[in-house]
């Protein structure tokens, strides 16, 4: 039997592009199937992550104007979900309702807006690129949950993605953690020297929030940045003498020599 939360599960394979539209897409019998079958098509995905086999698309997110009349303009009809899941029983169409109700409030909050108010009142301008594209990477992964398995198979995994999917589809990633677990060490069984690629790994590493060294240069940049978090000014008495010889009155007094 699936540990994943039915309505969860519905949502992951009809999507929020489904809910959103202003067409009646019903589930199917072939969703319905996907649905039931979600944990078995994670476990494969998980595995063909950790051996380098699995691919990722970078689509261009529609043009901004186009997605901000469909959040804003022509908001969720309930009418409309509740005839696009009345295949399925009441208990699943009740979460349903909730959790896509919640993503789809998330996808809202976050969206950019750009305003410019004049005398006649505010005129909506485009977005910044980098804003709306980080927008559209959230939206991909509320959108399609599996699709944050192919990011981490090619390290392009975010944490501001992972953090939205562990909150919006919290039985679908223990799922997906689980299925992790047991995916290197079966791994491991048939080869005592299996390690997963190096993207990954990394992707694996920020699913779970881990920290990504990756070598003895990357320990040595991580160290600077501690560093440069500490205090900038340099205890009394441990200035050079050259520079020394070149502070101020003022950085004299501050910091007398030894």
């Amino acid at each position: 039997m699936s540990s994943i939360d039915p309505s969860e599960a519905t949502l992951a394979v009809i999507g929020m592009d489904a809910v959103i539209s202003d067409a009646v897409e019903k589930v199917s019998a072939k969703q319905r199937r996907r649905i039931r079958k979600l944990d078995e098509e994670i476990k494969h995905r998980v595995g063909e992550m950790i051996h380098g086999r699995l691919k990722c698309d970078f689509p261009l997110p529609p043009p901004y104007r186009e997605t901000l009349s469909k959040l804003f303009d022509s908001p969720i009809k309930p009418d409309q979900v509740q005839k696009m899941i009345a295949p399925l029983p009441q208990d699943v169409q009740n979460g349903f309702v909730a959790i896509s109700s919640g993503v789809y409030k998330d996808i809202r909050d976050e969206f950019p807006r750009n305003t410019f108010k004049s005398i006649g009142g505010d005129i909506t301008l485009d977005a910044d690129d980098v804003e709306y594209f980080r927008w559209f990477w959230l939206y991909s992964v509320l959108n399609d949950p599996l699709r944050v398995i192919n990011l981490m198979s090619t390290g392009a995994l975010l944490r501001f993605q992972v953090d939205s999917v562990r909150e919006n589809y919290p039985s679908i990633s223990q799922c997906i953690d689980e299925a992790i677990d047991e995916a290197i060490p079966d791994a491991r069984v048939k080869d005592s020297m299996f390690v997963p690629p190096l993207e990954a790994d990394t992707g694996i590493k920020v699913w779970r929030s881990l920290p990504i060294i990756q070598g003895e240069y990357q320990m040595v940049y991580a160290k600077d940045n501690e560093e440069q978090k500490q205090d900038i000014n340099p205890p009394k008495g441990q200035l050079s003498n050259s520079a020394a010889a070149s502070e101020s009155g003022a950085q004299a007094a501050l910091y007398p020599r030894a």
